[in-house]
């Protein structure tokens, strides 16, 4: 007898959407990933507009962030926060209504 199909399922709605949020510390692929989440719930919890900190440091993270977020058919744009906000740190994202 064939084993039951269990459907394992990674409900974005458990991840509530944050309205800043901090990816130092992480590993590119790891913020990738929690940048995703991040982008697919912000819309079911009605925000638009999101910060992402980064951090300066060496820029690794920030080229990977905006590289991401380039090729995500539901950002409208992003763009560095002004320099009292954070600047080259923290990078501001609007998705599409």
């Amino acid at each position: 007898k064939a084993a039951p199909l269990v459907a394992q399922l990674d409900l974005v709605s458990q991840t509530p959407a944050q309205l800043e949020l901090n990816l130092r510390g992480l590993r590119l692929e790891e913020a990738l990933e929690v940048l995703q989440k991040q982008i697919d719930a912000a819309p079911l919890s009605g925000l638009y507009e999101f910060s992402v900190i980064h951090g300066k440091g060496g820029g690794l993270l920030q080229k990977g962030v905006h590289g991401y977020l380039k090729n995500q058919s539901q950002v409208e744009r992003f763009s560095f926060s002004p320099p009292e906000q954070g600047g080259f740190g923290k990078t501001l994202v609007s998705l599409k209504r």
